[in-house]
């Protein structure tokens, strides 16, 4: 695993924790749509694109 993709996993996990510790419900949706999107843009230059992100 490359030291670029180690950091984008990195970033993620921090992403990832701060969503499961704040109440989400407190966010606007605009706002939680932008994490999401953000998680999966992390996960996708960590890992590479999914099956999904193909179609």
């Amino acid at each position: 695993m490359s030291q670029q993709s180690k950091e984008k996993l990195e970033q993620l996990e921090a992403l990832l924790l701060l969503m499961t510790t704040v109440d989400m419900r407190m966010i606007a949706p605009s706002s939680r749509a932008s994490l999401l999107t953000l998680a999966h843009r992390l996960a996708s230059e960590a890992i590479g694109p999914t099956t999904s992100d193909k179609e």
